[in-house]
């Protein structure tokens, strides 16, 4: 694995907040008998449903889900519906927007499965719950919800809810448990894993290391984007 940085949207293609999220939209349901489960999302989420032009409809979802960054339970439903209308791109199309329906339907798929499982599930931005100061955000999440989820990795900007041990957390505890600085952290510890070498930031790679030149692919990691496996030929 190569370390690196790779250039991601710029701010100005993302969808803009209106404003604070409604404490109303948050609370709605938290005092129900059975408390639901938190699928945890951040902004790239938004931004790739918005970028990709997958469909007017799920442009709306998008804009939707940055600006109230919820989506509770009852609505679910509909942004299922509209991700399972997308097919598999053909042969020789565009990579990117290909990868972008393909992020997509699995979105969709996942959401399926667990909106089917008997569990009330919301979707959470989690930019969203960093408008609130902590002791109103532990209240929301404490008071509604069993479990949460994160379906896209911790941004520094986010960082950890430690929201106490009557919480279930599936996903990483802090950022830095799936950053790229971890995963070679382990490999060097446990003197196993797949070669890996890290490239500081601005550098030019003319030639690949002697370690990597046997290896038919790389997977380019970083802190900005998500892993792209590219050929080493």
């Amino acid at each position: 694995a190569v370390a690196g940085r790779m250039a991601t949207p710029s701010a100005s293609a993302r969808p803009q907040p209106s404003g604070r999220p409604q404490l109303d939209a948050f609370t709605r349901g938290s005092h129900a008998l059975t408390k639901r489960v938190a699928l945890c999302f951040d902004s790239s989420l938004t931004a790739f449903l918005m970028l990709a032009n997958l469909s007017p409809a799920l442009q709306q979802h998008a804009v939707s889900m940055f600006e109230v960054g919820k989506v509770p339970h009852e609505q679910l439903g509909l942004l299922v519906a509209e991700l399972e209308k997308l097919t598999r791109p053909p042969e020789g199309f565009d990579e990117e927007a290909a990868h972008f329906t393909e992020r997509a339907i699995a979105l969709g798929r996942a959401l399926r499965i667990l909106g089917s499982s008997c569990h009330e599930v919301d979707m959470i931005r989690l930019e969203s719950m960093l408008e609130f100061d902590p002791p109103t955000r532990q209240r929301i999440l404490c008071s509604g919800y069993r479990a949460l989820v994160y379906i896209a990795p911790l941004a520094p900007k986010v960082g950890p809810f430690w929201l106490g041990p009557a919480m279930t957390l599936i996903g990483p505890p802090i950022p830095e448990a799936h950053s790229p600085w971890m995963r070679l952290y382990i490999q060097a510890l446990s003197a196993e894993g797949v070669p890996a070498v890290y490239f500081p930031q601005g550098t030019r790679v003319t030639r690949l290391p002697a370690m990597l030149e046997r290896e038919p692919l790389l997977l380019l990691c970083s802190d900005h984007r998500d892993p792209v496996l590219l050929s080493a030929r």
